[in-house]
């Protein structure tokens, strides 16, 4: 095998590599937040976080806050319009999925779903939604 031979196959097992690493992370960074949810910082929390790091006085920490609490109102507002279409978007595309699936390959893909509402403890399942 010739030295532009190596460099060549080494290139594209580094770049196979890359790419498997990045859905691998895509992967799991989806299936933690259908478990968990999406990670939530309060208020509270910004608020405080920027105060550090901008050396905010009193007054200005309590001018953010509410700013912070009144678009993060908005912005769940918003968020909770839009899920039932998103998620309706998801339901089909699962269905067109699953259409061109061997029963076994059905099977499979119907445990390893991802759904954009986790299921809290104690809520029920969705319909269709394996169990956990």
């Amino acid at each position: 095998m010739s030295s532009s031979n190596t460099k060549i196959l080494a290139a594209v097992a580094l770049l196979i590599t890359f790419l498997v690493g990045a859905v691998i992370g895509v992967v799991g960074d989806r299936i933690f937040i259908a478990i968990h949810g999406a990670p939530h910082r309060s208020p509270q929390m910004m608020a405080r976080h920027l105060g550090y790091v901008l050396h905010l006085s009193d007054a200005q920490k309590a001018q953010v806050m509410e700013i912070i609490t009144r678009h993060q109102q908005r912005i769940a507002a918003i968020t909770a319009t839009s899920r039932p279409a998103v998620q309706q978007e998801l339901e089909q595309a699962n269905a067109e999925i699953e259409r061109i699936l061997t029963p076994e390959q059905r099977e499979k893909f119907a445990r390893m779903r991802m759904r954009l509402l986790p299921r809290r403890h104690g809520a029920p399942a969705q319909a269709g939604a394996p169990s956990r």
